[in-house]
């Protein structure tokens, strides 16, 4: 390792063609313009690549073009192990949202007060997207979607504060339907409300309540979506180039609550992104998301980001263990968008790797890497690599002391 490290270089690896063990890592402007892709069986070394590019981002922090980033970890151990790397003096920089904290007071209402009727409807769209995720393609059918989505429409609309816990109140009291009705300027949102919404039976809204209900039941979430009074702003953390970290642990929150919640917050984070096209380039602050087991809470609308949030000076590294934890289109996506691929050693996804990588390796190479060790696809100066290559992850203990 070398003693000066560039600070327009997150490293990661060294060289292992035969004696040359030279540490190399990639341009920041790659990693903001491309992203990336880190894929590997469990235990081979993913989760430690993630930290280590995370350090970078500690160790430059500051740094003319280095922002802040945000840590995405559904299990604890990762984002407690950044949180620990992170010196004395930039910890008033840190945002640690912990659901399971009983002290963490911070919250994110997804249906917070948009201006704009484009991004009303994109929040929409991805917060129907985020439940077709939990709920399943099995529970999910064409009138639960169309009177959630008329719901959202409309409340969002209204100039006073809701959260989830008004979708019940609108389907099931008359008074408030009707006080929300005049502020919606749609002719759709306000006919449906008023001229067939009152046709339905109890039968035909119960799916969204029951589910609605249910998830808002789980206590974690119900204080972050909704009783929390320090709310987040993805903005402000991007443009105050703060460090995010958010513990999800999946253990204690389960599954569905895990996917919910990082999703919201994932696509809260691509909605800023977007905005910040609105600011000159030079006001745009680099931000980096990092999600480790990125397949439980990533939608075909936030792979497709990648690729057009370049000029945002924002984008995602996505963890994964296997491709099968995204859908076809998703896996189609992130394969099409990511600018740079780091394989671990693989299992069934080793043909898929293969057809990227050829001639260069083989599956059955993917299939026998050791620990640690690496097949790479690199974006370069905005280039990919026309061939890939073989190198070793380095670790924190890699880096010079001091």
């Amino acid at each position: 390792m070398p003693n000066y490290l560039n600070p327009d270089i997150s490293y990661f690896a060294k060289t292992d063609f035969r004696e040359d063990r030279r540490t190399f890592g990639i341009y920041y402007s790659d990693l903001l313009a491309g992203g990336m892709l880190v894929i590997g069986a469990t235990g081979n070394g993913k989760s430690n690549l993630i930290k280590v590019l995370a350090y970078n981002d500690i160790l430059h922090y500051g740094t003319y073009n280095r922002g802040g980033f945000c840590l995405i970890d559904a299990h604890n151990d990762l984002v407690n192990e950044v949180y620990d790397l992170i010196p004395e003096h930039l910890k008033k920089e840190v945002i640690y949202l912990s659901p399971t904290d009983p002290n963490c007071s911070w919250g994110y209402n997804p249906l917070r007060k948009v201006r704009d009727p484009n991004t009303r409807a994109l929040i929409a769209s991805s917060i129907l997207e985020t439940f077709r995720k939990v709920w399943g393609e099995q529970s999910w059918g064409i009138r639960l979607e169309f009177i959630l989505r008329q719901s959202l429409l409309l409340l969002l609309q209204v100039p006073w504060k809701v959260t989830f816990d008004d979708i019940p109140r609108l389907l099931l009291n008359e008074e408030y339907r009707n006080k929300c009705i005049p502020h919606t300027t749609n002719q759709h949102i306000s006919r449906f409300f008023e001229k067939e919404f009152p046709r339905y039976s109890k039968g035909d809204i119960l799916p969204v309540l029951n589910k609605i209900t249910s998830l808002l039941s789980i206590p974690y979430l119900r204080k972050v979506l909704v009783e929390n009074p320090q709310q987040l702003s993805m903005t402000q953390i991007m443009q105050n180039k703060q460090i995010f970290l958010v513990n999800l642990s999946k253990s204690k929150i389960g599954t569905d609550g895990v996917t919910l919640l990082g999703s919201f917050l994932i696509s809260a984070m691509v909605s800023a992104g977007f905005s910040r096209l609105d600011l000159p380039p030079q006001k745009r602050q680099p931000f980096m998301l990092y999600l480790d087991e990125a397949g439980l809470y990533t939608t075909k609308s936030i792979v497709n980001a990648v690729s057009e949030l370049r000029k945002s000076k924002f984008n995602i590294v996505f963890g994964l263990q296997y491709l099968d934890q995204l859908h076809k289109d998703i896996r189609s996506a992130i394969l099409s968008n990511v600018g740079s691929i780091i394989c671990f050693r693989l299992g069934e996804d080793a043909k898929q790797m293969e057809k990227i990588f050829t001639p260069i390796f083989s599956s059955s190479d993917f299939l026998n890497l050791e620990r640690y060790h690496i097949y790479i696809r690199l974006l370069i100066n905005g280039r990919i690599t026309p061939k890939g290559f073989s190198a070793k992850t380095i670790t924190i203990q890699d880096f010079p002391s001091g």
